[in-house]
């Protein structure tokens, strides 16, 4: 009967101890939300998202336990004026109808290292985009200082998955790159 409870016991300081010293950040204004797809298959567009927002949660041993994020679709950006009109559009992303896009931690395997200044690992996320939800794996980096870690994820995506009409010209594969740091 003692075993029983001195195992609630450990149970219970496990569970407290882990919430105490998980720590929360908030994604920073100078962090990168961007991706890549090619055009014409020898081309490489890049772009990024100038409006987003994100929180991220460490536990004691610096592995991810929660990871949100959300960017504002009309805050697209490829230096080209025209090139974004035409990637708001209904046939592309339809910034009217869907006008964010959410990422959300599905699961973190972090690989064994013994580095413990930067951790790589794969990362599973649900990513919101155009109306349909689908899980996407990422490669991650994690460079947890305590006051600002840095994250960086790379991934791909395939914009049928999302009901994306796309054009002929481009690939149907994007590559998403967020190199992100926390506060």
């Amino acid at each position: 009967m003692k075993m029983v409870r001195y195992g609630k016991l450990l149970f219970w300081i496990g569970i407290l101890s882990a919430t105490l010293y998980a720590r929360d950040y908030s994604v920073r204004e100078d962090s990168q939300i961007g991706f890549s797809v090619g055009k014409f298959l020898v081309l490489n567009v890049e772009g990024r998202f100038q409006k987003f927002s994100g929180t991220l949660t460490l536990d004691a041993q610096n592995q991810i336990s929660a990871l949100k994020g959300e960017v504002a679709i009309d805050s697209i950006t490829t230096e080209n004026a025209k090139r974004d009109t035409h990637l708001l559009a209904p046939d592309f992303l339809d910034a009217a109808n869907f006008p964010t896009a959410r990422l959300s931690l599905v699961s973190y395997t972090p690989h064994a290292s013994e580095d413990s200044s930067k951790i790589t690992g794969k990362l599973t996320a649900l990513l919101e985009l155009h109306g349909k939800s689908q899980h996407i794996e990422f490669d991650s980096i994690l460079v947890p200082k305590s006051d600002n870690p840095k994250l960086s994820l790379h991934g791909e995506i395939n914009i049928k998955d999302f009901g994306i009409e796309g054009s002929m010209m481009n690939s149907n594969t994007v590559t998403i790159e967020l190199q992100t740091e926390w506060e």
